[in-house]
């Protein structure tokens, strides 16, 4: 498994061209980073999902199905970003977004 992980990994580890010591790291590049998962569960949770969606409505369209992903993972923060907005700019955003899933 090690022998895996050393030969997958390479430019990442010790004197690989992608090495970069933590001292290095800015505490912005830090913060960057912060919502990155650190296993490929959470890709695995949406794929999981995907399926789940097709398989209940073979018929509908991706679209429809990855905006009901999008707002089963996101709806308490967008809901939140949409309440902190300008009422003005809030209207033309969802004025936007119902005109664009027409055109979808």
């Amino acid at each position: 498994m090690v022998a895996v992980i050393d030969k997958q990994l390479i430019d990442f580890l010790d004197g690989g061209k992608y090495h970069v010591n933590a001292e290095m790291i800015s505490e912005t590049e830090e913060q960057r980073t912060n919502f990155a998962h650190l296993t490929n569960l959470g890709c695995e949770h949406h794929f999981g999902d995907l399926d789940s969606s097709q398989r209940r409505r073979p018929s509908a369209s991706m679209h429809h199905h990855t905006s009901v992903q999008l707002l089963k993972r996101n709806r308490i923060p967008m809901m939140k970003w949409l309440s902190e907005m300008k009422p003005d700019n809030r209207h033309s955003i969802l004025i936007s977004a119902r005109k664009g899933g027409r055109e979808m």
